[in-house]
């Protein structure tokens, strides 16, 4: 094999002549110039193309480019007649080439066929079979900072290159050029990727904030929504739709404030009430109860302007308000088509439901300052107009409102007189009808007004229901009953009367219990009294504490019996130790066996049949005493024997009886 011939390194090289020197020159600015302006590396191949061919009789060059495994080339460029043989050549000898060229040659020379052949007879198979052999070439080095990048091939196919002192700087120069051309080409595509990085960047970046501005505005859109709908639910009732009492009170305050700027600005507030509805409701059910609350709404709104309001307060309670109407006329007509359209059938679930209104009126006026008060005085004009027969409407006035203003005095009143001892038991005996002994005695309670005296509960009692101190009262004299026990002699008891409300606090058998053992008496001391109405409401639990309070030995007495209910079956349902017969019945009853004889025989037989005790109330005759005890009724109470008095006089009275 012939070996290769290096081209002797620059400075080794004879001194270039004048003529040399500036073609020389003139190469290398051409090429300097040419990649300095030049946007395309074609431009450089060109210009290279020219010289090669002129200069040296190339017919076939190529700039190869190694891979990342450096075991083959990509070409970069190749030119002349010969190019496509010069590629085939190049990728032959990348090998043995690269081999020489790592070593630190910059340049070789391939000065004769002979020295080609003999480098392709050593890569075997892999030599490309040429139709024309090249008679010369060079393979330049093409290297930057971190090694060899690749290798220029110039080959004469045709014939032998033409060989000058100032190829070989032009040689080295073009190498160096296409380097940088390569360079620049990496940081062209280098920059086009991070320019296409950094648009893919922006774009996944501006389609993220166009995904989260519109999810931002959807979700504001969602929270004004929700904020909405939040803020028309709690100014809105949940069934009908209708405003509620918050925006109620929120029309009316504001109506009332133009009202007290401009006098002129009158109008009306009408208070509605379905007569009857607590019957239909608990007999049909509450999904019949709110269809018949939904018509009602659907009634009302279609009988009004639009200017006016209509609000469901709560249950079957409605509220209208009327700007611009300050006449009893006016107000008139709207109440009579009101009460017209609630009188009609309301179709519900198949069935026609019959109910009617009762309607109360408060109109503007100076001395109210807030909507409640409105309310408060429409509500209780309403009230009048059902205690008046219902289905009518009634205006309120000063004589309501001076009862308003009573009721409004007594509460504070009441509320002053809890805890100082104002509240106080009289006793009334309850005797054996044989022998006048005394049984027991009735508690009743009495208040001790510092200003108005004694007062009896018709005088107070209704309020205090109202207003939610009557369970107070009670317990205030349960207490004081307790205490007075104490004086009195063992054997005799007393009986308390036990409220409605007592029954929905599912403790107060505890409650009672508790007390009397603090008192150091014995349960069967104290008796309670209840009425047939009072068990109604949940007659359940309240069977379930009267069982518990009488396996404790505190036993109960049904009051004022006939006036109520006053069935069988009802009786069954509740442990009761005694009936009390209404003092109406008493009254009633005749020597000639007429008037209520025949009622108070029917309860004596029905006590009998039950084995429970009987006392006649209202005893004020000895002919009534005498009826009872030929009936076989044996204990009562009245007049005839006592009057509810002190318990220092009861005492008394029960120690000097023969």
């Amino acid at each position: 094999m012939t070996s290769t011939l290096e081209i002797a390194r620059m400075e080794e090289w004879p001194r270039l002549n004048g003529e040399q020197a500036q073609y020389a020159l003139h190469a290398w600015m051409s090429m300097a110039e040419i990649s300095a302006t030049s946007s395309h590396a074609l431009d450089l191949y060109d210009y290279l193309q020219r010289r090669f061919a002129a200069g040296m009789q190339c017919d076939g060059w190529a700039v190869a480019q190694f891979n990342m495994a450096h075991d083959d080339v990509v070409f970069a460029h190749s030119g002349g007649d010969f190019a496509l043989p010069a590629q085939r050549l190049t990728r032959a000898l990348m090998k043995p080439l690269a081999d020489r060229l790592v070593a630190g040659v910059n340049v070789i020379s391939l000065p004769d066929e002979a020295t080609i052949t003999a480098l392709l007879s050593g890569v075997g198979r892999d030599a490309p079979v040429l139709a024309q052999p090249p008679q010369a070439g060079y393979a330049v080095a093409l290297r930057d900072a971190s090694g060899l990048l690749g290798l220029m091939t110039i080959w004469g196919f045709r014939q032998a290159l033409t060989t000058r002192t100032d190829d070989a700087l032009l040689l080295r120069f073009s190498a160096h050029m296409v380097v940088l051309s390569i360079q620049h080409r990496r940081n062209q595509e280098s920059l086009k990727l991070v320019s296409a990085e950094l648009d893919r960047r922006v774009h996944e970046r501006t389609r993220e904030l166009a995904e989260a501005n519109s999810e931002m505005r959807r979700q504001a859109e969602d929270r004004e929504s929700i904020e909405n709908q939040l803020k028309h639910d709690a100014m809105h009732d949940a069934l009908t739709g209708l405003p509620n009492r918050v925006l109620m009170r929120d029309r009316l305050q504001n109506t009332l404030a133009r009202f007290r700027r401009d006098n002129t600005q009158v109008f009306a507030v009408l208070y509605l009430d379905l007569d009857r509805f607590k019957v239909i409701n608990d007999s049909m059910g509450h999904a019949v109860g709110d269809a018949l609350l939904i018509e009602t709404g659907n009634r009302i709104v279609a009988s009004l302007r639009e200017v006016d309001t209509v609000a469901r307060l709560g249950g079957d309670e409605f509220a209208v308000l009327l700007p611009g109407v300050g006449k009893l006329a006016d107000v008139a007509l709207v109440a009579h088509r009101l009460i017209a359209a609630m009188s009609k059938p309301m179709p519900v679930n198949g069935k026609d439901l019959f109910t009617s209104t009762s309607i109360g009126v408060a109109f503007a006026h100076v001395r109210y300052v807030e909507p409640d008060e409105l309310l408060r005085d429409a509500d209780a004009a309403m009230y009048l107009a059902k205690s008046r027969g219902r289905k009518r409407f009634e205006v309120f006035d000063e004589t309501l409102r001076e009862q308003a203003l009573r009721v409004v005095n007594l509460e504070g009143e009441l509320r002053r007189a809890l805890g100082q001892g104002e509240f106080i038991p009289f006793y009334q005996a309850i005797v054996d009808l044989r022998d006048g002994s005394v049984q027991g005695y009735e508690a009743l309670l009495r208040w001790r007004h510092p200003q108005r005296g004694w007062l009896a509960p018709g005088e107070f009692l209704d309020v205090a229901e109202e207003v939610g101190l009557s369970e107070t009262i009670d317990m205030e004299i349960y207490h004081r009953v307790c205490g007075d026990l104490i004086g009195f002699p063992e054997g005799i008891y007393v009986s308390v009367n036990l409220s409605p409300r007592h029954f929905k606090e599912p403790e107060l058998p505890k409650r009672l219990i508790a007390m009397i053992e603090s008192y150091g008496i014995g349960t069967e001391r104290l008796r309670l009294e209840v009425t047939e109405g009072s068990l109604l409401d949940n007659p359940a639990e309240a069977r379930r504490m009267l069982e518990e309070l009488r396996g404790q030995g505190l036993v109960a007495m049904l009051d004022d019996f006939g006036t109520g209910y006053s069935s069988l079956s009802y009786l069954h349902q509740f442990p009761m130790h005694a009936l009390k017969i209404d003092r109406s019945f008493v009254s009633g009853l005749q020597a000639d066996g007429g008037g209520s004889k025949a009622v108070v025989e029917a309860v004596l037989s029905l006590a009998q049949t039950l084995g429970v005790e009987v006392i006649a109330e209202g005893i004020e005759t000895e002919e009534q005493k005498s009826i009872l005890l030929a009936l076989g009724c044996t204990q009562g109470q009245g007049f005839l024997f006592s009057k509810p008095r002190p318990v220092e006089a009861a005492i008394l009275d029960l120690l000097t009886r023969p």
